[in-house]
């Protein structure tokens, strides 16, 4: 499965209908920070789960983990996959970070 992380940010990647990949972003819910789906194509790609994993250091109020988010090629064409880091009660003038990944997904 392909896996993207922050330094992936602002490229191109590819991949066939069908198959899986998952962006992985730190986070910090404590702070009401989060990342959401801001931008995409939801005839291309497919959300097929978020997940929060907790941070390695045990339990540390305030210590940073890691937003996962799955999604699956529905079908070949081009995209951009756009993120944000916001609190979502304070609307996008809250948003602190973005980020953008551009795919190429290929008939299977």
């Amino acid at each position: 499965m392909l896996s993207l992380k922050r330094e992936d940010n602002n490229r191109t990647a590819e991949l066939r209908v069908g198959e899986r990949f998952k962006v992985s972003l730190p986070e910090n819910p404590s702070t009401g920070y989060t990342w959401a789906i801001d931008e995409t194509d939801r005839r291309l790609l497919a959300l097929e789960g978020t997940a929060y994993d907790e941070p390695d250091e045990g339990g540390f109020v305030g210590a940073r983990g890691r937003r996962i988010f799955t999604f699956s090629a529905q079908q070949a064409g081009e995209v951009v996959l756009r993120l944000k880091y916001w609190r979502f009660w304070d609307g996008d003038a809250s948003t602190t970070e973005r980020y953008a990944v551009s795919l190429k997904i290929a008939p299977p």
